[in-house]
């Protein structure tokens, strides 16, 4: 597989050096290389998260200048899979990247590779001796912020490998797919296996029968608990998977309105869910420019946001952490929230949700949308048991909460939910 490391260290290098998105980055790769996806994608979103840590562990053993760009990415990949994977047979692993070295860069680059990648392999159980934001790639002044705001409770999980969740719709004919493969939360609501399973469930990703959905997007609809007969806005609406699962909730018998600023988003939601959901109306718009006549019972305001929750899945969000944005994102969160406020019906509420553990873009948020606004507070909600397994159920089934953090309970992305009723 050593062609596959070449390429990855290439991909590496498309994110640190350009500045390029991850996630297009390898998805554009995977067009045209289909191989090995599962590995090409672990070794390459692992490399970045551990990305820090991998390049202290690599400088221990060589100096800075001694090795090229092009040659410090193939090390930070093939350390990747000595130090985080559980490969048997790692030894072999290094033969071949050794092979491959020799081919594309000579004789002499590979014995210094070989050298290198062994004497790192001899001493692997003994590499902690770094400081925490290195252990876990946290940038210098994204640790500094997390410290400042004693929020270093979430570095871990910024490195864990990301959980993903999925839900059926309940009329979904389920001996179609062997669910024992998965993790099971409740009857329509699985985890995916560490170690894949996609393609099992890839036939009916069609935006109705199975949709991939983080647990805590999934708790945040459950929350605000729509109703049939209810009027119900999408603030903010795109790709309109929580927009589908409202619907859901309502069997299908609420009047939904999904908005959001970005027009081919738009257009893609309409051309994949208005064939089977016909009680939910598309709007392009800018929810502060957004205008109608109705009054809503409830209103979805998942607002923009850092997005800092999604670490594990998208980790190059953390080496492009920029702390005046995080104020900016609180700002404009406020002001959509004043602006559900206003269309909102005396008695009707409001679920604030965000994928980011900020304080500027939760708790002060909401601080300050209750300061503002004499005409709101928050209003206590449970969690659902069909988002909980036994074991947490007995744990959280009987708790009240008025805001949630959810990485205290969930391993998934990290979101802040609050819920509002109008006075």
């Amino acid at each position: 597989m050593n062609d596959e490391i070449f390429a990855i260290a290439q991909l590496i290098s498309n994110v640190v050096d350009e500045k390029k998105r991850g996630k297009n980055v390898l998805n554009s790769y995977l067009e045209k290389n289909n191989s090995f996806k599962e590995f090409v994608t672990d070794i390459f979103y692992g490399s970045i998260r551990h990305y820090i840590y991998l390049e202290a562990t690599l400088f221990k053993f060589v100096k800075k200048e001694g090795v090229s760009k092009k040659e410090k990415y193939i090390f930070i990949a093939t350390l990747y899979v000595i130090l985080f994977r559980k490969e048997s047979d790692i030894p072999i692993f290094i033969n071949d990247i050794i092979r491959g070295v020799k081919k594309r860069l000579g004789d002499r680059k590979g014995n210094f590779f070989n050298a290198v990648l062994r004497s790192i392999l001899r001493s692997r159980d003994d590499l902690d001796s770094f400081s925490d934001d290195i252990k876990y790639s946290i940038p210098e002044k994204f640790y500094h912020y997390l410290r400042k705001n004693r929020l270093l409770h979430v570095i871990s999980k910024m490195v864990e490998t990301p959980k993903f969740y999925f839900r059926v719709n309940k009329n979904f004919d389920k001996s179609l797919v062997d669910f024992s493969k998965f993790r099971k939360v409740s009857d329509y609501i699985y985890r995916l296996n560490d170690n894949g399973g996609i393609k099992d469930i890839s036939p009916f990703l069609d935006g109705k029968n199975i949709v991939i959905q983080d647990i805590s997007a999934q708790l945040a609809c459950h929350i605000l608990d729509p109703k049939k007969g209810e009027r119900i806005l999408d603030f903010c609406a795109a790709p309109g998977t929580k927009t589908t699962l409202l619907s859901e909730l309502s069997d299908n018998s609420s009047e939904i309105i999904a908005v959001d600023i970005n027009q081919s988003k738009v257009d893609k939601m309409k051309t994949e869910l208005s064939n089977y959901y016909k009680n939910i109306s598309f709007v392009v718009s800018d929810a502060l420019d957004f205008e109608t006549d109705t009054i809503f019972d409830k209103i979805l305001v998942d607002a923009p946001c850092s997005a800092l929750g999604t670490v594990s899945k998208y980790p190059e969000k953390k080496y492009d952490f920029n702390e005046s944005e995080i104020s900016k994102y609180g700002n404009i969160q406020l002001k959509i929230l004043e602006k559900a406020l206003s269309i909102l019906k005396i008695g009707g509420e409001i679920l604030y949700c965000v994928c980011t553990f900020t304080p500027q873009e939760s708790d002060m948020v909401v601080k300050n949308f209750l300061k503002r606004n004499q005409n709101i507070e928050l209003k206590e909600f449970s969690i659902s048991e069909k988002l909980l397994t036994d074991e947490l159920s007995t744990i959280y089934s009987d708790k009240i909460f008025t805001t949630l953090h959810t990485e205290s309970i969930f391993d998934g992305d990290i979101f802040f939910i609050a819920k509002f009723i109008k006075k």
